[in-house]
């Protein structure tokens, strides 16, 4: 059964429409995309999959990475040939290589110290990450996707769900606290 899809959408002058949908595995839960290239994991399972877009009326899924380490994926970054995906069960984020689109494979995984990674940003060389149940924001340093580096931890609202960083500051918004 497939359960999710991926959409397309372009602007004209009329505003948006569809363009095109392909079922994907079950419960989609992120997409990032780049280039000619978008990428979806599934909550349900523990995979990862790039799908070429360079024609978006027919998208193509070339490969898909499957592992325990990412449990429950969440959210998506990608910075170079690396995506970044937060795995809220396993408490990680899993490093794939993404150089090669029909060959997905994971270079490292690391632990966020934080429980319940849910979201994901990348502002120069260091991830942020929303850590859900257990009130925090983790600062890695990426500048080595094989090593990555907790910096440390910081204390945020209760229940952050999403994480954007701009300029020096990094915004999360606290699903359990109602605020950002």
């Amino acid at each position: 059964d497939v359960y999710g899809n991926i959409q397309n959408i372009a602007t004209s002058t009329i505003g948006m429409r569809l363009v095109s949908t392909i079922a994907v595995g079950n419960n989609p839960r992120a997409v990032f995309a780049v280039g000619n290239y978008a990428y979806v994991n599934y909550s349900n399972c523990c995979s990862f999959s790039g799908y070429d877009v360079s024609v978006p009326s027919l998208p193509v899924l070339l490969s898909t990475y499957s592992s325990g380490n990412i449990q429950t994926p969440s959210s998506i970054a990608i910075a170079g040939s690396y995506a970044y995906v937060t795995a809220y069960s396993s408490n990680n984020i899993a490093v794939i290589d993404i150089s090669k689109p029909k060959s997905l494979s994971a270079v490292s995984v690391f632990s966020t110290a934080g429980m319940g990674p849910t979201s994901i940003d990348i502002s120069g060389g260091y991830a942020y990450v929303a850590n859900y149940d257990n009130r925090s924001m983790s600062i890695i340093d990426i500048s080595n996707p094989l090593l990555p580096t907790r910096i440390g931890n910081v204390a945020v609202g209760a229940n952050p769900a999403g994480i954007f960083v701009h300029g020096r500051y990094a915004y999360t918004a606290n699903f359990g606290g109602n605020s950002v």
